[in-house]
């Protein structure tokens, strides 16, 4: 973990750090008083995934101490629970100012993040992520199958949200490999770390879909909350 950087949000400290795969991680009290929300400890977290929290100690604010930070997808869901005009005003300023400030070192390019062979299959866009996505449009999960819209929803607002030529890119990587594997799902060509991003990517925009009464309302927040498209590149960094 790197050391906590801090940040300013209309006089509210906001403490972050990114992890060793260059994940955001923010200081959940923090946020909690960014935003409105009145801060009751781990009651303030209850419906927040275990694996979207992390306690630790490290030197803040002057001495050594026990912290309790969240991901940034746990960051958006609390957002998205508050009633209060900042917290509308503070995702636009984290995706504005905080996460291009902590991605602003290092290099990107996406075929570096491309495998010459599809790696072996494993469950990456779970159930609940599936049953949203039909929400928004108003239909119900069947678990046989799904409609093809949902390939064409999860090109627009995962890959190409994580890189406007992914998509191509992946398409075009599963057409040269010429092994047994080349009807393998676009996800089982990512290497480290896009295979991480795209998983963190996928944890966000279920928030943002179970926050979402529709797919206007989805549209709507999607477009505050990723005001930068290319995400992979910004993991990166």
């Amino acid at each position: 973990m790197k050391k906590v950087q801090l940040f300013d949000f209309n006089s509210h400290e906001v403490g972050t750090l990114t992890d060793e795969n260059g994940n955001p991680w923010f200081v959940a009290k923090n946020v909690a008083a960014a935003i409105g929300l009145k801060w009751n400890g781990n009651d303030t977290l209850k419906a927040i995934k275990p694996e979207w929290k992390l306690s630790m100690e490290i030197p803040y604010s002057g001495q050594v101490r026990r912290v309790l930070f969240i991901s940034e997808a746990a960051m958006y869901k609390l957002a998205f629970r508050s009633d209060k005009l900042e917290a509308e005003a503070f995702t636009d300023w984290v995706a504005e100012v905080v996460l291009p400030t902590l991605r602003k070192t290092g290099t990107y390019s996406l075929q570096s993040q491309l495998l010459p062979s599809p790696r072996s299959w494993e469950k990456t866009f779970p159930t609940e992520f599936m049953r949203n996505v039909l929400k928004l449009y108003g239909q119900p999960y069947n678990p046989k199958g799904t409609p093809q819209f949902v390939g064409l929803f999860i090109n627009k607002y995962v890959y190409n949200c994580m890189d406007c030529f992914m998509a191509k890119e992946l398409k075009a990587a599963r057409a040269s490999y010429g092994g047994d594997d080349e009807v393998a799902f676009l996800h089982q060509y990512l290497a480290e770390p896009a295979r991480e991003a795209l998983q963190s990517h996928i944890a966000a925009l279920n928030t943002l879909m179970s926050a979402s009464s529709n797919k206007e309302h989805f549209d709507l927040m999607f477009g505050r909350v990723y005001v930068h498209k290319n995400q992979l590149e910004m993991h990166l960094r």
